[in-house]
């Protein structure tokens, strides 16, 4: 069974940093998809907007093909 793990959301969901360079290995989307054995699919953005994330969501997924029960998860920022 594939699981999937939805990130969308600003520079908090990248390895974008002003202090130090985050490896995106060591970012906390890949951190958690590899935690949990889910396959990691980041739409997230650094300096991306409220509505852009919105927008973001519409355009990369896919919610007809979603089997909405435990195998997907979704995390965004409000």
């Amino acid at each position: 069974m594939n699981c999937n793990l939805y990130i969308f959301g600003d520079s908090f969901s990248t390895n974008f940093s002003t202090i130090n360079e985050v490896e995106i290995e060591d970012s906390w989307p890949n951190l958690l998809a590899d935690k949990m054995g889910y396959t990691l699919k980041n739409f997230a953005s650094a300096g991306i907007s409220n509505y852009g994330i919105l927008n973001s969501i519409y355009k990369n997924l896919e919610i007809k093909k979603i089997d909405y029960d435990i195998n997907t998860h979704i995390i965004g920022r409000p």
